[in-house]
């Protein structure tokens, strides 16, 4: 696909050279259209055009807004869709699928998908998932919904209008629009319509009147040679470095105060979060008479009243209330820790510490219990929403936000945007699809603009009005949806800025400050240049994997793109540019700078190549660090009102030490049947997690870090694979035959299925946390997935131990009193005993998962260990030691059996067994699972080493010891200390 592409050095050629294309094209009869990017470039190149008196010649509009006036002329009279009604639809279909998650990420694909490729959805797609081929059809169920209710989608008025031929008549031409930032149809359309990209290349800067160094810097920016002369410093650019987030909003109004005391009156703040840095500096720079305006976007679902009124709408509107399967307590603890919940932060934690143990928490319940904790300005809410009085419900909402949050301008101005969405809604409800509810949580990614100004809190109407369709990410191409341009709270001069006379301070994202024209402001302060705050990563998702399928997927360079937003917002500035970012994160590890932050930097070097001339502490240049301005935290969280207390000093513990009065209660005794007994009460897995490591057993086990839900995890299903393996033989063998075998496969699946049913239809009514209950539709359709897997098994089960038969299924131990195991306490209980006719042995372990770790050793590694070396995975050797000891078996096998994938892994007796006894995955496998061994000769002996080795490490634990000391990587990967000083691998 051709793009007629034209670039110019710096953003003053490109508009001059549209004003001449402009009038090219008047002059062969077509009307020129200049396209840009958001409606605030729209309003500041119609001001630059009239000063060029050029106005009257260029229409000027974004491509959306652009697309949708076309179509009103050129198209078959349906309306371009909303961005709200395309939400809502989409999320009522989705509603109703059983192949697709109800999940906000899955609805803004199918959001995003439909905006930009409706048209090409019908493709034959090779490859497509089952997931993806779901999404396909639902997409093509909204295409014909949307014909059927006279609407078009944007996408697909782009695909028709391409082969008009009225596109002969006009001339469009791009300014300030990346080309990698066009949807496939856009790039259609502009590519038929004979459109001009005029970019900017960025050779040069402007020639406008700006300070020399930043021009020198400038000059390098992002393109600086090995063998470029770096810029000398002399306070035009300066660094302000915090030293955690904590210090971050602190420094920068500390920038913007230095700033004034420069003598500079107009000064940008652009932050990835503006509203808190607004909300933050305004008291100080108020008082040094400075004017504070923001101008902002958020989504709606950012807000914390319309996360408050979506997670309302969740629980209000759940199709069934009488179905507790369907309730959400983690949407009910969301709402309860929301500002707009008035429930108290105690109140609150009780709440969700109850709802989250049980996910069968009703519906009627979790309402109850929200309601009856909320402060009593805010009685009535719950009850107006579920009786249908949403204009009341808002009502009470306003007079709470305004009542309770007047204070905080920013934050006020966004709640009342949400409320003012919220409010739309309620006023279109009786045309929409499904109920208002349901509808907020639809709109959840539709974005509003907000204003705010400290000359006035009273809201006026947004010239843009209240559907503006043109204020888009770029060219129109609407990333959400089509954004609610509302109600601005300043006043508005012509040029676009809050009037004021004196000092003026402007908070916006760095997108905003990209489109201020070249040189238009004393000072910009560009803040949070960290990479957590502004990352770069490549748009590899499914949306784009799916467009790539469909064969329509456009071309992206985000690092591209950052540097054109970093540029613009950077050239804004006439004296002075402040780069500020933190040096640490929240955890007080480094954090790493923005790209384009360290690429500025660059330009500041001696050598670019070397770390020399570096400050390695700063990670600054040398010459700035005089221009370079700090603040640590360690007065930041300081209470200044609170009265002068003496502080006696106390030395930090080492982590993983207990004091010594503690050390006897490392472990807890444990109660038997016949009393408490002297000794350390474990269990294998305890002391497997100790031999991993023992601070993390520390963490997991006697601390027990891990969070309060009661789960639909693979612990919680393979519980339930349990009870089902262990009723099914224990009928199977009451019904047939002691082993299921080749001849009685049909009547084994028979009683599976059956078993299946029952167990399943008696987990509501099982003990919490130790059942697998599915809530959701996708939820029942995983549970159920896990019949066919042990119908599967079946076979597996003919062919594992055919000279043995199950003879104790859960067989637990140690229930009267303990057993004697490497020194401690043992009890704990064995999933399934398989004994012969000669009194021989088995223990079996069933697990989810399998991997590498379960094998006895392996026999392919280069480098063999000279002595003995216990298994990573080593409780069925326990098992196996507890069983002959009670039982006086022969053991001959420690396995453990994962039916789900058809897996044996574990340890047995080749004198006695061999691969054709146990279905091992290959003969690598049979050989790294088989004792004889290097290290044991015998399966007995082979037990005994075991207890032996594990005897001398546990002497550890019963003295108390704890510190970190992980055997192998995996040990780190599921342990919940993140901060660790011995920690090998992130946490998974």
């Amino acid at each position: 696909m051709s793009m007629n592409v034209v670039a110019y050095p710096n953003a003053l050629a490109c508009r001059k050279a549209a004003v001449c294309l402009a009038r090219e094209a008047v002059a062969q009869g077509r009307r020129p259209v200049l396209l840009v990017g958001s409606y605030s470039q729209q309003l500041e190149m119609q001001k630059w055009l009239a000063e060029q008196d050029a106005g009257f010649a260029v229409a000027v509009t974004t491509l959306f807004s652009w697309i949708c006036e076309l179509w009103e002329l050129l198209g078959d009279g349906s309306a371009v869709v909303g961005g709200e009604t395309r939400m809502v639809a989409l999320w009522r279909l989705l509603c109703e699928s059983d192949s697709l998650q109800r999940t906000p990420g899955v609805l803004n694909l199918l959001n995003r998908c439909a905006n930009q490729a409706i048209p090409y959805v019908g493709n034959l797609a090779n490859g497509l998932s089952e997931q993806e081929q779901a999404a396909v059809d639902l997409l093509q169920r909204y295409g014909k919904e949307l014909h059927d209710r006279g609407y078009v989608e944007y996408s697909e008025a782009l695909a028709r209008l391409a082969g008009e031929p009225a596109g002969k008549r006009y001339a469009p031409l791009l300014l300030g629009v990346r080309e990698d930032s066009l949807t496939h149809a856009q790039r259609v359309f502009l590519d038929a319509w004979e459109a001009t990209f005029i970019r900017n290349s960025h050779v040069a800067p402007c020639p406008v009147q700006r300070s020399n160094e930043l021009l020198a810097a400038q000059a390098l920016l992002f393109q600086r040679a090995e063998s470029d002369e770096p810029v000398s410093p002399r306070g035009a650019l300066r660094v302000a470095l915090a030293a955690g987030p904590s210090a971050s909003n602190r420094i920068t109004c500390q920038a913007v105060c230095a700033a004034f005391d420069q003598e500079f009156h107009d000064v940008v703040v652009a932050a990835p979060n503006p509203s808190t840095l607004f909300d933050f500096a305004l008291p100080t720079l108020a008082a040094r008479g400075a004017t504070c305006t923001l101008s902002m976007r958020v989504k709606f679902r950012d807000t914390d009243l319309g996360r408050a009124l979506i997670d309302l709408g969740a629980l209000i509107g759940i199709d069934d209330p009488n179905d507790p399967l369907e309730a959400m307590p983690l949407g009910a603890a969301d709402f309860a820790y929301n500002p707009f919940s008035s429930i108290p932060r105690v109140s609150a934690f009780k709440a969700d510490k109850t709802h989250r143990n049980d996910r069968l928490t009703g519906q009627g319940v979790i309402l109850s219990d929200l309601a009856g904790n909320a402060h009593d300005s805010m009685q009535g809410l719950i009850g107006l929403l579920e009786a249908g009085d949403y204009a009341g419900a808002l009502d009470i909402l306003q007079a709470y936000l305004d009542r309770r949050f007047m204070g905080s301008l920013a934050y006020h101005a966004q709640q009342r945007r949400a409320l003012d969405v919220a409010r739309r809604l309620c006023e279109e409800g009786p045309d929409l699809p499904f109920g208002v509810l349901m509808a907020m949580a639809a709109t959840a990614p539709v974005v509003v603009n907000v204003r705010a100004s400290n000359d006035s809190v009273r809201p006026v109407q947004d010239r843009s009005g209240i559907h503006t369709p043109s204020v888009c990410d770029s060219a129109g191409s609407q990333p959400e949806s089509e954004q609610a341009s509302i109600a601005v709270e300043s006043p508005i001069s012509p040029n676009g800025y809050a009037t004021s006379d004196g000092l003026q301070v402007r908070f916006m994202s760095q997108a905003e400050a990209a489109n201020l024209e070249p040189g238009s402001t004393d000072c910009v302060i560009l803040a949070e240049l960290n990479a957590d705050k502004l990352p770069i990563r490549e748009p590899e998702n499914a949306l784009t994997t799916l467009l790539a399928k469909l064969g329509v997927a456009a071309p992206a360079d985000p690092l591209a793109q950052a540097r054109d937003t970093f540029y613009g917002a950077f050239e804004a500035a006439r004296c002075q540019v402040v780069v500020q970012r933190c040096l640490n994160n929240e955890n007080g590890e480094p954090a790493q700078a923005a790209t384009v932050f360290e690429e500025l930097l660059d330009c500041y070097r001696p050598n670019p190549q070397t770390d020399a001339g570096m400050n390695r502490k700063l990670g600054i240049p040398e010459s700035l660090v005089p221009y370079t301005m700090q603040l640590g935290e360690q007065d930041v969280l300081g209470n200044a009102g609170a009265s002068v207390r003496t502080l006696d000093a106390q030395p930090q513990p080492l982590v993983g030490t207990v004091d010594e009065a503690a050390r006897g209660l490392i472990v807890l005794p444990f109660r038997y049947a016949e009393g408490v007994f002297d000794g350390v009460d474990v269990s294998p897995s305890q002391i497997e997690s100790y031999l991993d490591c023992p601070y993390n057993w520390f963490a997991q086990r006697r601390l027990r870090l891990e969070g309060l839900d009661e789960g639909f995890s693979p612990m919680e299903r393979g519980t339930f694979m349990h009870d089902i393996l262990r009723r099914f033989y224990q009928r199977f063998q009451a019904e047939v035959q002691p082993k299921v075998t080749e001849s009685t496969l049909d009547d084994a699946r028979r009683i599976m299925e059956e078993v299946f049913a029952a167990i399943r239809d008696e987990q509501p009514r099982g003990r919490f946390g130790s059942r697998y209950v599915a809530r959701t539709a996708w939820e029942r359709k995983e549970q159920h997935a896990v019949l066919p897997k042990l119908l599967d098994y079946l076979d597996m089960e003919v062919k594992l131990l055919p000279g043995f038969s199950p003879r104790y299924f859960e067989w637990q131990f140690a229930t009267q009193h303990p057993l004697p195991y490497a020194g401690c306490n043992l009890r704990g209980c064995v999933d399934r005993i398989d004994v012969d006719e000669h009194g021989r042995a088995v223990v079996i372990d069933y697990k989810s998962s399998l991997s590498n770790e379960y094998r006895l050793f392996d026999a392919r590694a280069k480098e063999q260990p000279e002595s003995f070396e216990l298994p990573k995975r080593l409780q069925t050797l326990m098992y196996a030691r507890i069983v002959r000891e009670h039982f006086g078996y022969q053991m001959v096998g420690a396995l453990y059996v994962n039916p789900m994938k058809r897996q044996v892994l574990g340890a047995y007796d080749a004198h006695v067994l061999g691969a054709e006894d146990i279905p091992f995955a290959g003969a690598y496998d049979s050989r790294n699972c088989q004792v004889p061994y290097p290290f044991a000769s015998t399966f007995d002996e082979l037990l005994d080493t075991c207890e032996a080795t594990i005897a001398e490490r546990l002497t550890h634990l019963q003295a108390g010891e704890i510190e970190p000391n992980p055997a192998h990587d995996e040990a780190c990967q599921h342990c919940p200390v993140n901060v660790c000083p011995k920690r090998r691998v992130p946490r998974r």
